[in-house]
C-alpha cells in the first residue's frame, strides 16, 4: 500500500496534473465556467416541472427548486466524479507506460474538475437561499466534512471501477446504467421520509444515502446529518478504500501490459 512519504515526494506532480485536468476541463468547452452553472440549473428547472406538475412528489413543505438542488448539487459531484475516476487509468495510459508515478494519483487528480464545478455551483444555491428566504444556520459548517466524506466515497468506489476498467472496458458502460439506478435509489428528488419503513433497512445500506440526506439536512433544514446513516456511509468508505487499495496494488503491475 502506498506510503505517505511516496505521496509527499510526488506532491508537485499531483498538483500539476490536477491543474491540467481543471484547465483542460474549461479550455475545451465553448461556454467554459458557465457550464458549471447552466447544467445544474437546467436540471433543477426540469426536475421541478416534472416532479411538481406531473408526479406531485412531496418536498416536506420546502420550495421544490431549493429542495432538489440541495442534493442535486452533491449528486452531480458524485456521478461526474465516478465517471472520471473510472476512466482515469485508461485516459492516462501514455503516462503510465512511459514514466513512474504512483498510479493512485491519476484517480485522485481526476476529481479536481468535478470538485471545482461543485464549489462554483454553490453560487446558485446561495442565490436560491436568498430568493426563498432560507436563513443560513451554523449547521451549514457540516458542508465541508460532508464534502470530504463524499470525495472519499467517490475515491473508494472509483479505485475499484478504475481497476476493473483497465482490464475490461465495459466497466465504463456499466457505470452509466448503475448511476441511473443509483439516482432513483437515493433521496434526491424525493424526501427520505417517503421511503416505506419495510424497505428502510435495505435502503439505508446505500452508501450515498447518509451523505446526500446529510447535505439536505444541513443546507436546507438546519439540522445535523443523521448519525446512524453517516455511520453506514463511513463504514462503506473505510471498506471501499482499504479493499480498493489492496486490489489496486495487486493489479497495477499489469496496467502497462493491458492498457
Amino acid at each position: 500500500m502506498i506510503c505517505a512519504r511516496e505521496w509527499w515526494d510526488y506532491r508537485e506532480a499531483a498538483m500539476q496534473l490536477a491543474w491540467r485536468e481543471i484547465r483542460v476541463r474549461f479550455k475545451q468547452s465553448f461556454l467554459g465556467v458557465a457550464w458549471t452553472i447552466i447544467q445544474p440549473l437546467s436540471l433543477m428547472v426540469l426536475f421541478t416541472i416534472i416532479f411538481t406538475r406531473f408526479l406531485k412528489v412531496p418536498s416536506e413543505n420546502y420550495p421544490y427548486p431549493i429542495f432538489i438542488y440541495s442534493v442535486l448539487l452533491p449528486w452531480g459531484l458524485f456521478s461526474t466524479g465516478l465517471i472520471r475516476a473510472t476512466s482515469s487509468i485508461v485516459n492516462n495510459a501514455g503516462l503510465i507506460q512511459k514514466i513512474y508515478i504512483p498510479r493512485e494519483i491519476f484517480i485522485v487528480v481526476s476529481l479536481a474538475p468535478p470538485v471545482a464545478d461543485f464549489l462554483l455551483s454553490t453560487v446558485i444555491y446561495i442565490g436560491l437561499m436568498a430568493w426563498f428566504h432560507v436563513a443560513p444556520t451554523w449547521q451549514m459548517l457540516w458542508f465541508f466534512p460532508l464534502l470530504a466524506a463524499e470525495v472519499l466515497l467517490i475515491l473508494g468506489i472509483g479505485i475499484w471501477l478504475a481497476t476493473f476498467n483497465a482490464f475490461y472496458r465495459d466497466a465504463s458502460s456499466a457505470l452509466g446504467l448503475l448511476l441511473q439506478l443509483w439516482f432513483y435509489a437515493t433521496p434526491i428528488f424525493y424526501p427520505l421520509a417517503s421511503v416505506p419503513a419495510r424497505f428502510m433497512p435495505f435502503y439505508r445500506l446505500n452508501p450515498a444515502v447518509g451523505i446526500m440526506d446529510g447535505f439536505r439536512n444541513v443546507l436546507l433544514k438546519g439540522v445535523p446529518p443523521d448519525a446512524a446513516l453517516m455511520a453506514i456511509s463511513l463504514g462503506w468508505i473505510v471498506f471501499l478504500l482499504l479493499g480498493g487499495l489492496l486490489l489496486f496494488r495487486r493489479a497495477e503491475g499489469y496496467f502497462a501490459d493491458v492498457l
